[in-house]
């Protein structure tokens, strides 16, 4: 594959400089039957999700431009999405092709940049468009909203020997690092808090030490956007909300992405507002995809305006 962006200046030729590429949709894993000959994997067993970068995070070398793949062919036409990550942006493209088994295609894809959005509305709420991470480069840190909707926490990534814990190798039951576990699910669920989208209920101040068993106890409340210094019974007589200033507990999205010079802010929504999100995608499409990371960890996000 070789990449061009849209409207890009003609001078600038085919995008080079690419840190990484992920292909959606194009199947990467099956099981093969050496009997017959044929895949067999089930639905859970097989993967459609490609990662083409190095390992030490440097540029991709291409081979006269292009990126190569290797993938299992459908044998009919296939609908996938390619995201190409560069310095100077994300860009991404979605398409149907026909592939057949035994062929190899060269492809010059024209792929659009994406231009980050703060929030999109859906059912009369205003959502994030990404995950709430934390993501660290050298001396850059970042808190807030993913740059897109695709941004996971090593994304397509499987669990490899370096991301043993304690001489202990992770399992995965599922695409990208959400689903790693080790022992019997004990809830160490990523290897680094430099690439961390997966957060324990309600805690901001140990929310990157990964072993920390911090989280803002009790269920019949509503987060709200508050903040408190205690974990136990928030909102009652002895843990009432109280100033960003004191925070050691609460709404850890809006922490880190309210700030001065700007009219908006996220925070964790309400039971409500997700039920109400859940039934309007459940009437649209027939499969039901809403997006929450997980349920016990969820950020899913909404933007507040003002």
């Amino acid at each position: 594959m070789k990449f061009k962006a849209v409207n890009g200046p003609s001078s600038l030729g085919f995008i080079k400089d690419i840190d990484s590429v992920k292909i959606n949709g194009l199947r990467s894993y099956d099981v093969f039957n050496l009997k017959d000959g044929t895949f067999v994997g089930t639905p859970d067993e097989k993967e459609y999700m490609i990662t083409v970068a190095n390992k030490d995070k440097s540029k991709i070398q291409l081979q006269n431009d292009y990126v190569w793949v290797a993938f299992l062919a459908e044998d009919a036409s296939t609908n996938f999405t390619v995201t190409v990550y560069t310095q100077s942006g994300v860009y991404t493209k979605t398409a149907s092709k026909l592939f057949n088994t035994g062929f190899d295609y060269h492809s010059n894809i024209t792929v659009e940049k994406i231009t980050p959005q703060p929030y999109v509305i859906v059912n009369n709420v205003k959502w994030a468009t990404g995950n709430f991470i934390h993501y660290k480069k050298g001396s850059q840190e970042y808190w807030g909203i993913a740059p897109a909707q695709w941004w996971i926490s090593n994304y397509g990534d499987n669990p490899s020997f370096d991301n043993r814990v304690d001489s202990k190798n992770i399992v995965k039951n599922g695409l990208g690092s959400q689903n790693w576990y080790i022992d019997n699910h004990n809830g160490r669920y990523t290897q680094t808090s430099d690439d961390l989208d997966l957060f324990r209920w309600g805690d901001i101040a140990e929310a990157l030490n990964l072993n920390s068993s911090a989280y803002l106890g009790g269920t019949g409340f509503s987060m709200n956007g508050n903040y408190y210094k205690n974990k136990l019974f928030p909102g009652g007589l002895g843990n009432r909300p109280v100033d960003k200033s004191q925070a050691i507990f609460g709404d850890i999205v809006r922490y880190h992405t309210e700030k001065s010079g700007r009219n908006y802010y996220y925070k964790y929504p309400t039971l409500a507002q997700l039920e109400g999100l859940k039934k309007i995608v459940s009437r649209r499409c027939q499969h039901s995809v809403i997006p929450i990371r997980a349920i016990k960890f969820m950020v899913s996000t909404i933007a507040i305006t003002y």
